[in-house]
């Protein structure tokens, strides 16, 4: 699993889990509305969105981007405790930087771009609101940070994801990384002032439990890890042996406390959903008499540029630390 080959294959086949979870969720809709071209058709649990106006659900990114920003962060800081930069050459760490700036340069675009969108349509006051995470959803109340707060636990799980992936992939994760990616996680969430919401709240117990289980760990999670593997086996390749990985802790070792740390949220979350909370009377208007498998399809797309902003801010972090590694010795 250490070498650059058993790298790429792992990477590889988690990038194929969001294939088959979007197409798999395409399917479950086609059976749903009995056709093929769902683009015009309105899918959302609001009842007023389209497939298309789903995908291209502006406001909506202007909420999750930042919120996606602090668990790449974390995520990338675990990934790197386990999978080191190899020396590099400066000309190869130059490309990597140049690289890098592209890629983030790119996702800031699309971030700008958002922005610039939801304003001209709602007005730059509102598009604010919604980047600084005053609104949960469209229709609920405004509160400062409860955006925030509608995806504690399911961050938990998924910055946890990201821990086990890299343990299972590469070395045990140090203290400090750990540290590290809880002090950011503690940090915004201070930002954002706690609250008790996400564990008594009705709507945020089910938004939290089909965000975790819906699209952050089946297709966000595998999207982000399985491109920093590809990307770290092109990195290695040429060096094996000069950067070991796996050390002397075993497997279950590495990737127990993270397996619990992920699991754990998710557990806690379907206890307390199953605890007389009427999740049901919460329903959007569109979503009245849907099944939970319809509740999930349409969902899947609504993070499409989520999933778009990974790929780039994703890449271009993970390139940008790649190009800080001191140069190789001669």
């Amino acid at each position: 699993m250490s070498s650059p080959g058993g790298l790429r294959r792992t990477g590889a086949a988690l990038l194929l889990l969001p294939c088959l979870a979007l197409a798999g969720a395409y399917l479950w809709m086609v059976r749903m509305y009995g056709r093929w071209d769902l683009w015009g058709v309105i899918v959302h649990e609001s009842g007023l969105y389209t497939l298309g106006q789903t995908i291209f659900f502006i406001s909506h990114f202007c909420r999750e981007w930042p919120v996606k920003l602090v668990y790449l962060a974390a995520g990338l800081c675990l990934f790197r405790s386990a999978h080191p930069v190899p020396a590099l050459d400066a000309r190869r760490r130059a490309r990597l930087g140049r690289a890098g700036w592209a890629c983030v340069g790119l996702a800031a675009v699309l971030c700008i771009a958002a922005f610039g969108h939801a304003a001209s349509r709602t007005g730059a006051t509102e598009a604010l609101r919604d980047l600084l995470q005053f609104r949960s959803n469209d229709t609920a109340p405004e509160a400062w940070g409860a955006h925030w707060r509608f995806h504690f636990l399911s961050g938990i799980a998924f910055i946890a994801g990201c821990g086990l992936i890299a343990a299972a992939t590469g070395r045990r994760i140090s203290a400090g990384a750990a540290g590290a990616a809880a002090a950011l996680y503690a940090a915004v969430t201070v930002v954002a002032l706690p609250g008790l919401e996400p564990f008594t709240d009705p709507r945020f117990l089910g938004h939290q439990f089909r965000e975790a289980t819906g699209t952050d760990l089946p297709v966000a999670l595998p999207l982000l890890l399985g491109l920093w593997l590809v990307m770290q086996a092109g990195l290695a390749a040429g060096r094996a042996g000069s950067d070991p990985q796996g050390g002397s802790d075993p497997l279950i070792r590495r990737c127990l406390p993270w397996a619990v740390a992920c699991a754990a949220p998710v557990a806690l979350l379907a206890l307390l959903l199953l605890s007389g909370h009427d999740v049901g009377a919460n329903r959007p208007p569109g979503a009245v008499g849907w099944s939970l498998p319809d509740l999930y399809a349409a969902h899947t797309y609504e993070h499409s540029l989520d999933y778009l902003f990974y790929g780039l801010a994703g890449a271009g972090a993970f390139l940008l630390s790649a190009a800080g590694r001191p140069q190789a010795g001669r």
